[in-house]
């Protein structure tokens, strides 16, 4: 029964990898034909799925087009999370600018009724979560916008699509893991205390049980503590169950639900951090492994954002088709001659990136005709929530974001979090 579940395992993970979801995309396709409701997801699902396409302008301008016929009611107000605002409002030729994440909350923008109104007021900045950005989200905001808009791909290669969308949008050159602060590192410990860490949800995508296949090649000395959230039903049994399949499970420690000041003790600890992903957006916790001070292994064939990091001062791109065991104890054993953290403090910390996003929002401006008077609020990610580096920064604009729901109907929801002084 062991062997047929690690069978499954690696049939599922080979459909992941070799792009089988291209034959859903295909099934999708056909039931289009039919259903006429489904093809907006159609094609986003076969942007997505067959990306590059060889002719992605034609399927984009479809995509916008249905979603500008075909809209969903309107709502008079939306409440928004994961959002930021970086500008306030201050004259007809100043725009504010808000930052947004998650296509959920795109598309809530996207129903907004008093959409022309608000983009009048204020810029906007999409942070999408996949790579490609195609998506019946952006597809239905895009039909709808009729100002400047600002979009932070996942990966850099993806800043060039932001043309298939029209002359409206346009690239900023940051993704989700541009904005983990360094400061928010500074006070915690840097003694090595274990040897790998694995910091990700429980979901399949993130492929846990490549480490614990790997596990048997590795002494028994090294100590491997895996630390995330349940989601989409895998729970903190389903990991226990896999390691068991592979007879590692006494070898590795689960950390369920950390709080943040304990994954940043988890990520400051270990000796290597793997990220063992084949695909997904941008991957916040390489950056904040590196932020930290710990080096990353991940597949050179990752489909990844962060991993455009990981170079000889940060970590190592592991050989997909080489025994992965072997590999990480050539990584532990050289972990110690690597600088990740000064070299993230140098070019990847919010810090950094914030001069950058200001003036290139301030040289935007002055291409459209508009006034820049005063610069963007500094701020940064943590947990998937946006927060201002000045703790002063809140309050300042806390009128704004009272007059943004009175006038417009969107409440922002603000989680406040703070940075560890």
């Amino acid at each position: 029964m062991r062997i047929l579940r690690r069978l499954m395992l690696r049939l599922e993970d080979f459909a992941r990898t070799r792009g089988l979801s291209r034959i859903k995309a295909l099934i999708l396709q056909l039931y289009a034909v039919f259903n006429r409701e489904a093809l907006l997801s159609a094609n986003a699902q076969y942007l997505v799925s067959w990306h590059p396409v060889r002719r992605p302008l034609p399927a984009v301008n479809a995509a916008i087009g249905r979603a500008a016929r075909f809209g969903e009611p309107l709502s008079d107000s939306i409440d928004l999370k994961r959002s930021i605002l970086l500008k306030r409002y201050v004259s007809q030729r100043e725009r504010g600018v808000l930052l947004v994440s998650f296509e959920s909350e795109l598309l809530k923008l996207a129903r907004l009724k008093a959409l022309p109104e608000f983009e009048n007021r204020y810029a906007i900045i999409f942070l999408p979560t996949w790579q490609p950005f195609y998506s019946e989200e952006i597809f239905r905001f895009a039909a709808r916008a009729r100002r400047p808009y600002w979009i932070m791909p996942s990966a850099s290669p993806d800043q060039q699509l932001c043309a298939n969308l029209g002359p409206l949008c346009q690239p900023l050159p940051f993704q989700a893991s541009s904005w983990v602060s360094e400061r928010g590192y500074a006070n915690i410990g840097t003694s090595k205390t274990f040897d790998l860490l694995m910091l990700a949800n429980f979901s399949k995508y993130k492929r846990h049980w490549r480490l614990f296949e790997a596990i048997k090649d590795m002494p028994g000395s090294v100590s491997i503590v895996l630390a995330g959230v349940p989601i989409g039903g895998r729970t903190i049994h389903s990991l226990r169950s896999e390691a068991e399949l592979f007879g590692v499970r006494e070898r590795i420690t689960i950390r369920e639900r950390p709080t943040d000041d304990e994954v940043a003790s988890l990520l400051a600890s270990a000796k290597v951090f793997c990220a063992l992903s084949h695909k997904e957006g941008s991957y916040i916790a390489v950056a904040e492994a590196l932020m930290a001070g710990t080096p990353v292994a991940i597949f050179d064939d990752a489909i990844v954002g962060s991993k455009e990091y990981i170079g000889p001062e940060t970590g190592w791109l592991l050989n997909p088709r080489q025994p992965l065991g072997p590999q990480l104890v050539t990584c532990l054993s050289r972990a110690s001659s690597l600088h990740p953290r000064g070299w993230a403090k140098r070019h990847i910390a919010a810090e950094v990136n914030f001069s950058r996003l200001n003036d290139l929002m301030r040289g935007y401006a002055g291409k459209n005709g508009e006034d820049w008077s005063v610069d963007l609020a500094a701020f940064y990610c943590r947990h998937f929530e946006f927060e201002y580096s000045d703790s002063s920064a809140e309050a300042d604009i806390a009128a704004e974001y009272h007059s943004i729901a009175t006038q417009f109907g969107v409440r922002i929801a603000r989680a406040a979090v703070g940075l560890r002084e």
